[in-house]
């Protein structure tokens, strides 16, 4: 039917309470989720990523940690940026850090956890109506997208 919505879903997303190897070396250990109480955390300019941070262990056991930090921003990459260059713990996506990981910077405080903002089934999607004739642009966006970012 003309109007109907196509809904493609393009990768999930897993977040990670990443710190850099220069803050982890001039604060407290941090060894599990509660300890980031006592810690800065960079925050995201959303509701609930602010203030409250979820964990997961393997056995499924949920732990719930407030958190408070000076740093706030609405961009992910400078929050990368600031975490990367030592400003405190932030919690991260897959997506956005997974060169820095690999090479040592940022580094996942917790890596036996699943860790959340809001909620753990969290995705990034492309959803575009379903039109007999799509302008060759929006099919060409499209076709990178699905091929480039799906998994």
């Amino acid at each position: 039917m003309e109007g109907d919505l196509i809904c493609t879903k393009l990768r999930g997303t897993r977040y990670h309470a990443c710190a850099s190897p220069g803050y982890l070396e001039s604060t407290s250990p941090i060894r599990k989720p509660k300890d980031l109480i006592n810690h800065q955390v960079l925050q995201f300019d959303l509701p609930g990523y602010r203030s409250n941070w979820l964990f997961r262990d393997a056995k499924g056991r949920m732990t719930e940690v407030s958190v408070r930090g000076h740093f706030t921003t609405t961009n992910a990459v400078a929050l990368r940026d600031a975490t990367r260059d030592g400003l405190g713990v932030s919690l991260l996506a897959n997506w956005l850090v997974g060169d820095y990981t690999a090479a040592g910077r940022p580094l996942n405080l917790f890596t036996k956890h699943r860790a959340a903002a809001t909620d753990f089934e969290t995705a990034a999607w492309i959803i575009y109506p379903r039109k007999r004739f799509m302008p060759a642009r929006v099919r060409a966006t499209i076709d990178f997208l699905t091929s480039n970012l799906r998994v």
